[in-house]
């Protein structure tokens, strides 16, 4: 049975054995459109005009007819998002559109596939809306967005922040449309480990240039509005040193890239485990220095927190397994990057204590980029205390520097930044989400006596890795590696369910 496609839906069944199979719709479309176009350049010929573009048409239209089929199916679309994700940076990068908002790659891509979902739902039967079992808590989680915005609507539009609860509401809807494209379109593992692989495979080689990026002070990534002209750079992000270049690759910033590298370790180390090939362990050594690469404490603590649940679900084998990838990992960071480790140990272990550096920095609250982490937390709770139960508004804690609107500081914890502008049903929603999806993959993992549980274990690792790591970043700030929780949370749902997808009659 072949996946579900744009291509295929409502496709009409094959005839009788020996008769050719009538044209669908939409290769009548596809050859309609070609020979309208070689009409078009014969025209333009006879009359001197420039063919050029005319052919660059035709060449195009003949690609998408000989390849339409495979173009449109689900997964290769997936495939597309997934792509552009890992390689075109998120808010670094627009269409040149004028629109209310920025139009980016990846929305653009996203809202065209899904509204294309969104029709195959109305014409194929075998696409169907189907339980995921986080359906309750992200209800919960978009219901308390839009309950902040509603009690505090007279605050959000006297103050003019209606466009920035727009836009993270806008961000929330896009990560639910990415969640559930998944769900409905991957039915078959085969399309689970096909999206696994690229995944992996991607965010190996976006290491390999943070490494780049580290030795050689040049990120790839800054510059491809030379390759893709349609792309308008909208310039670098702004970081603070920490011993020499702290590299952010395709990332908004070198926190949200090491979290990212982290996210997709556990699914490097399954695909090590379950295939035993080289090159997936390979990939796992490049996605650690990744991290490395980033100086980010928040990518070390999430891998900390990965390896504690291996330990715990996968125990004997992970400990055997430690040796052999940690070692060499910090012989050839200490040769590819030197000073690398001597940065991280400053970082968490600097003069004074990582308490202190946490809590007495030398800024004032509000007009400022906050007091630390935990510096943070006095202030914030009684900020909080006005707004308890839905919070001051999805959106409305404007920190950017350059932004007139700035009204708050950054605060590295996003569990603190969702309690105050969701307030305490918001982090409910949160903590329901990430209990639910955490328990689920990891009590399956231990009860699973096959190679699935290694599957399992990694979703379990790498969601719980985005859920502690939340306590160290602004996560939800940054789209890229939010994104890729949802993405990576979905496949875990599709895995769950494969006796549906291989059985399920072709109709």
């Amino acid at each position: 049975m072949q996946s579900p496609s744009l291509a295929t839906a409502g496709a009409p069944a094959a005839g009788a054995a020996g008769r050719r199979p009538p044209l669908r719709r939409i290769d009548r479309l596809t050859y309609t459109a070609l020979a309208l176009a070689i009409l078009l350049a014969l025209a333009a010929a006879a009359s001197g005009v420039h063919t050029l573009p005319i052919l660059l048409v035709i060449v195009a239209a003949i690609a998408f007819a000989a390849a339409h089929t495979w173009l449109l199916a689900w997964r290769t679309m997936l495939g597309a998002i997934v792509l552009t994700i890992l390689f075109i940076p998120i808010k670094r990068y627009e269409l040149p559109v004028n629109l209310p908002m920025q139009l980016e790659p990846y929305r653009l891509l996203v809202l065209g596939v899904g509204a294309g979902m969104a029709a195959s739902l109305l014409i194929d039967s075998r696409l169907q809306l189907r339980r995921t079992g986080l359906d309750a808590p992200l209800a919960m989680l978009g219901l308390a967005m839009l309950l902040s915005v509603l009690t505090r609507a007279g605050h959000i539009l006297g103050d003019g922040l209606g466009k920035y609860s727009f836009r993270s509401v806008s961000f929330f809807a896009t990560y639910l449309i990415v969640f559930y494209l998944v769900t409905l379109a991957v039915r078959r593992r085969s399309d689970v480990e096909a999206l696994l692989r690229l995944l992996v495979m991607g965010a190996a080689i976006v290491a390999i240039s943070a490494v780049v990026e580290e030795w050689g002070r040049y990120n790839i990534f800054d510059h491809l509005q030379q390759y893709i002209p349609i792309l308008r750079f909208q310039g670098v992000p702004y970081t603070v040193d920490r011993g020499g270049v702290r590299a952010y690759a395709s990332g908004q910033h070198p926190i949200a890239m090491g979290a990212a590298f982290a996210l997709i370790f556990p699914l490097a180390v399954y695909l090590g485990h379950s295939t035993q090939q080289r090159r997936w362990w390979i990939c796992c050594g490049l996605l650690v220095l990744g991290c490395l690469a980033t100086k980010s404490r928040t990518a070390i603590i999430m891998l900390t927190v990965i390896m504690v649940v291996f330990l715990i679900l996968q125990g004997a084998t992970t400990r055997r397994m430690i040796p052999k990838l940690i070692l060499p990992l910090l012989v050839v960071a200490h040769v590819a990057m030197p000073g690398t480790l001597g940065t991280f140990k400053g970082a968490f272990f600097p003069s004074g204590g990582v308490v202190s550096s946490e809590t007495n920095a030398d800024v004032s609250w509000h007009s400022n980029y906050g007091r630390g982490r935990i510096g943070e937390w006095d202030p914030a709770l009684k900020e909080w205390e006005l707004t308890p139960l839905f919070g001051q508004g999805a959106g409305t804690r404007v920190s950017d520097l350059d932004d007139p609107k700035m009204n708050a500081p950054i605060l590295d914890d996003q569990w603190l930044w969702s309690l105050l502008e969701l307030g305490v049903f918001g982090v409910v929603a949160l903590l329901w989400f990430f209990v639910s999806a955490v328990r689920r993959f990891g009590r399956l993992a231990r009860r699973d006596t096959t190679e699935d549980s290694w599957f399992l274990t990694a979703m379990a690792a790498s969601i719980a890795s985005y859920g502690f790591g939340m306590l160290t970043f602004d996560a939800f700030n940054f789209v890229q590696v939010t994104m890729l929780l949802f993405l990576i949370t979905a496949l875990g749902v599709a895995w769950l369910r494969p006796d549906e997808a291989e059985a399920a009659p072709a109709r």
